[in-house]
C-alpha cells in the first residue's frame, strides 16, 4: 500500500543504502491482477459457499443463488483448465475448477466463504 510518490522514495532509500554498502539489494513489487467481477445474486447480501460444496460460474445472466453465478468474462471460462484455481472476493473464497462446458466451469469450493454482488 502506498502512493507512488511513498514507493519512489523508499526505492531511492534502499538504492543509497545499496551505493553506501557495495552491496546490491534486490526490490520486489506485489502487483494487483485483473479484479473480475461475478454478476449478481437473488439475494442481495448475496451467498455462503460451503467447502466440498460444486459451485457453477456460467455465462447465464439470471440472477445467482447458492448452486450458480454469472461470470461475465468468456475468456476466463475458455482459458480455465480442470484444476485451475480461481480466488474470489480478493482470495477469501477459493474454488478448483472440476468440471467445464460450453459457457460455465463447475468448481468445488476450497476455501468456504460468502459471495456477494460484483465480487
Amino acid at each position: 500500500h502506498g502512493s507512488q510518490e511513498q514507493k519512489k522514495e523508499l526505492l531511492l532509500i534502499i538504492r543509497e543504502i545499496e551505493e553506501k554498502y557495495a552491496h546490491p539489494i534486490a526490490v520486489l513489487g506485489d502487483l494487483q491482477g485483473p479484479k473480475l467481477r461475478v454478476g449478481e445474486f437473488s439475494k442481495p447480501e448475496g451467498e455462503y459457499l460451503e467447502q466440498g460444496q460444486i459451485f457453477r460460474l456460467d455465462l447465464d445472466e439470471a440472477k445467482g443463488d447458492k448452486k450458480r453465478v454469472q461470470l461475465p468474462h468468456p475468456e476466463i471460462l475458455e482459458a480455465s483448465e480442470i484444476g485451475h484455481v480461481l480466488l474470489v472476493d480478493d482470495g477469501k473464497v477459493k474454488l478448483t475448477v472440476v468440471g467445464k462446458g460450453e459457457g460455465y466451469l463447475d468448481c468445488r469450493v476450497d476455501v468456504e466463504g460468502k459471495i456477494s454482488n460484483r465480487k
